[in-house]
């Protein structure tokens, strides 16, 4: 796991008060799937915008449903807004 998914995993426990075992919380969980996944909802997916965004300072208007599939692919867009910024 990349540092910064890292700190997404870490904001993700901490903002959604997630009941999980963090051990079993990898980067290629899936947030959004009920059977094999964390099964999370249409609100929490606000939450999880809006606290990368605090954390991180990336915008996500304009993501779309690849972006928040997992840790994982939250940090790559993470990461690809940092990029744009910085260009």
């Amino acid at each position: 796991m990349t540092e910064l998914e890292q700190q997404t995993r870490e904001t993700l426990l901490r903002d959604l008060k997630l009941m999980i075992d963090p051990n079993e919380f990898k980067e290629e969980t899936l947030l959004f799937d009920p059977v094999n996944g964390l099964g999370l909802d249409s609100l929490e997916a606000l939450e999880v915008a809006t606290s990368l965004s605090n954390r991180f300072g990336v915008n996500f208007e304009g993501s779309d449903e690849s972006d928040f599939q997992s840790v994982k692919t939250l940090a790559a867009y993470i990461e690809r807004k940092k990029l744009e910024v910085q260009n």
